[in-house]
């Protein structure tokens, strides 16, 4: 909305007695300036903890953007409008493939990252303990890289382990370049965390609420 009216306010501050306009196109970008810098900060601080992700990646291009159209209209502001529909155009064509592509190797690599933190090699035989948080955590990972980006975006490491666990019980490996759908995406994820051999300390010991009362009577 902001950037529209600005696009309206660069032409009718060529008016006579658009002081408005003028106040606008002069304000606008010194105001947006800080504004996209938080909206920076604050993507720095998901990517940071998650990763990158299609829209994470989104908002960043458009960070940037708005990033650069105030700086150089705060700095410049008779440059022509032209420029702004121009680096949109180029913004946009960028944010085409740019997203997923982005998103995969970042995500594998978040996965990779982490297991290697929590111990894992792909040579160990025996089974890998970690906490029900680090467990969950490994689960989202996966379960997001197959319903996103499919079988092929796994590391390599992972994706060997899974085909090995289902060429051991003779099942039928799923598509490289197919994402499955939601609901086999979670069976799927958890035979992956099968195949790697690891398991939460709490999956198999169930916790029960037990409630009991004092039969006495009310007075």
């Amino acid at each position: 909305i902001g950037l529209t009216g600005y696009l309206i306010a660069r032409t009718a501050r060529d008016r006579a007695n658009e002081h408005w306009a003028i106040w606008y196109c002069r304000v606008l970008p010194i105001v947006l300036t800080p504004v996209a810098i938080v909206l920076l900060m604050a993507m720095q601080v998901r990517i940071a903890d998650y990763g990158f992700t299609e829209w994470r990646t989104i908002g960043l291009f458009l960070g940037i953007w708005i990033l650069g159209f105030a700086a150089c209209f705060a700095v410049r502001p008779n440059i022509s409008v032209r420029w702004v529909a121009a680096s949109l155009a180029l913004t946009a064509l960028l944010a085409v493939p740019g997203p997923a592509v982005i998103s995969r190797f970042s995500q594998a690599a978040r996965l990779e990252r982490r297991l290697e933190h929590l111990g894992f090699r792909q040579e160990q035989r025996e089974t890998l303990s970690v906490s029900k948080e680090d467990w969950h955590d490994l689960r989202s990972m996966i379960l997001y890289i197959l319903s996103h980006h499919g079988k092929d975006a796994l590391p390599l490491q992972v994706a060997e382990q899974w085909d090995k666990y289902l060429e051991a019980r003779q099942l039928q490996p799923p598509s490289d370049r197919v994402r499955p759908r939601y609901y086999n995406a979670h069976s799927q994820a958890d035979e992956i965390l099968q195949a790697l051999g690891i398991e939460s300390d709490k999956t198999s010991a169930p916790s029960w609420l037990m409630l009991s009362c004092e039969s006495t009577p009310i007075q």
